[in-house]
């Protein structure tokens, strides 16, 4: 039986955690449960377990199953140890998480053929683009009932149809894509982009993947109906008005009650967008933000602890005269429309420095060199080793690598018309270990002042600042934004250039994660989750 969640009150905060009702604001819940088919959710408690194959079995799907395999380390230990060096499987983006052999992993070229292997295998997982981080997302190797499925063939991307106001894809179409499909016909979807294109939609949709904006929730809000192949093997559509397949159990549900193959969204007319970019102090952030977030269309935000500096985009609809130079230019690249001003320089040279330490970036020159850097490189490709991605052009300094140009961006503070993927998906540039905690809105500076009391008293030092996006509620039953506005708090350590994380990283991060799950914190599906405090909570419920 499938039924809306609950989750228990929030613990260590000010305010109680509030109960929201259905209004012209928020998105109205569904919270008629469904019978569908028994399904086992897994937890971190329950964890798949990774055996890296032996020689004799690398090449093979269909052995018998081995022994019992050891217990197996916690998620932080085989994080911090995998490195991509056996190319008889297949890791995560980053190089970190093994994720299948590769002889596990199938690639079916029609409907049909999809259908049987679902219903041929016990134990079916779905990869994307290969982002995800945790052991969730994985098969176990030593079962050879187990498989993978990569959706690559042309059947299942693309842009299929279009009515007058949604648009419907192949499931394994990227957000990427799908932008630039949409925008040929003069439409955008009506969510805000996250920062990743590469994506897939029906992996942006089942880990619950988000923008920023408190009038829109997630990629998953704007789903009108899926075409999902079921583990029977049965093709049913999910809709809204389904009694047995409610859309809203199917979105964020990382392939756990079927495979998407058909996607319909929403979409809208498409504009264009301005950026304004200003630092203020960590008073007006506490201050303003729920403020900032009222009176703005998408707010994202970025904190650096390390001297309290915060910087803010504030992005809105760009006004006739901008929207119509911009369009003039042919809208291939976005415009300047202001020029900025910046109280960032000496807080970029600290987290350069500290990230040039902490990633082993040869630093030259006696130091980093910071100057207005270009955007950072598209987000990399899966199977690329972590160092590749550290190259510098010749002669260059350590302000040119990828991952510190993400920092000395922020030296650029001019404003931008564009179109919004043009201003907010930027891409990811290097490997790294991502974390992202979705904390009530009501509870937003009770999250920031516990950070910055934990910030004074660990012996961490982040070589990244806190990122903040707030979102509107969401009716996905298993989102983290289920039900009530959040604010999704962000953090993350980078991958050195010779495959390794930094030996306390994962401490770090499960620090914060503790911090901020005592402010009523859920994490984001998608990405790294330290320990298993966050499943308690929801099974609690």
């Amino acid at each position: 039986m499938l039924a809306a969640p609950t989750y228990p009150p929030s613990l260590g905060c000010v305010h109680p955690r509030p109960t929201r009702k259905p209004s012209a604001k928020n998105i109205p819940i569904r919270q008629k449960p469904a019978q569908i088919f028994p399904i086992t959710m897994i937890s971190p408690s329950h964890k798949n377990t990774f055996v890296p194959p032996s020689p004799s079995d690398s090449n093979s799907s269909s052995s018998s199953p081995s022994p019992s395999p050891s217990p197996e380390p916690s998620a932080d230990v085989v994080l911090a140890n995998s490195t991509i060096s056996d190319p008889s499987i297949r890791y995560n983006w980053s190089g970190i998480q093994p994720l299948a052999k590769r002889s596990q992993i199938h690639e079916p070229q029609s409907l049909t053929e999809l259908q049987h292997l679902i219903r041929t295998h016990s134990n079916v997982r779905i990869i994307g683009s290969g982002l995800s981080y945790e052991p969730l997302v994985a098969v176990p190797s030593s079962q050879s009932s187990s498989i993978m499925i990569s959706l690559n063939a042309p059947e299942f991307r693309g842009l299929l149809r279009t009515s007058a106001t949604t648009a419907t894809f192949g499931a394994a179409t990227t957000v990427d894509d799908a932008i630039r499909l949409l925008g040929d016909i003069g439409r955008m979807l009506p969510c805000n982009p996250g920062v990743i294109g590469i994506q897939t939609l029906a992996g942006a949709i089942g880990t619950g993947t988000h923008g920023q904006g408190m009038r829109q929730s997630a990629y998953a809000d704007s789903v009108v109906s899926m075409k999902v192949v079921i583990p029977s093997g049965e093709v049913v559509h999910v809709t809204r008005e389904s009694e047995k397949y409610p859309l809203d159990a199917f979105t964020v549900s990382l392939g756990s009650l079927g495979v998407a193959v058909e996607i319909e969204m929403e979409t809208a007319e498409r504009r264009v967008f301005e950026v304004e970019k200003v630092t203020v102090g960590v008073d007006d952030l506490l201050d303003e933000y729920e403020n900032w977030n009222e009176a703005n269309e998408f707010v994202k935000v970025w904190w650096f602890p390390e001297t309290d500096k915060t910087h803010v985009w504030f992005v809105n609809e760009a006004e006739e005269k901008k929207r119509e130079v911009f369009l003039a230019t042919g809208g291939k690249e976005a415009i300047v429309s202001k020029e900025g001003s910046n109280g960032l320089q000496e807080t970029i040279r600290l987290y350069t420095s500290t990230m040039a330490e902490q990633t082993k970036t040869v630093v030259v020159d006696g130091g980093v060199k910071l100057r207005t850097p270009p955007s950072p490189p598209p987000t990399p490709e899966p199977d690329r080793k972590p160092g590749e991605y550290f190259r510098t052009p010749a002669g260059s300094g350590t302000a040119d690598a990828p991952h510190i140009r993400t920092v000395t961006r922020f030296l650029a503070t001019e404003s931008l018309v564009g179109w919004v993927e043009q201003l907010l998906t930027k891409g990811i540039p290097v490997p790294q270990i991502n974390c992202e905690i979705a904390i009530p809105m009501s509870h937003f500076r009770c999250s920031v002042r516990k950070l910055m009391a934990w910030h004074q008293q660990t012996k961490y030092k982040m070589h990244y600042p806190f990122i903040f996006r707030g979102c509107g509620g969401s009716r996905a039953w298993l989102s983290a934004g289920y039900g009530e506005p959040m604010v999704w708090i962000g953090f993350l350590v980078y991958v050195a250039q010779d495959g390794t994380v930094k030996e306390d990283a994962f401490e770090m991060m499960r620090e914060v994660q503790d911090v901020l799950k005592g402010c009523g914190g859920r994490p984001h599906w998608g990405k790294h989750v330290a320990g298993d405090g966050f499943w308690d909570s929801v099974e609690a419920g």
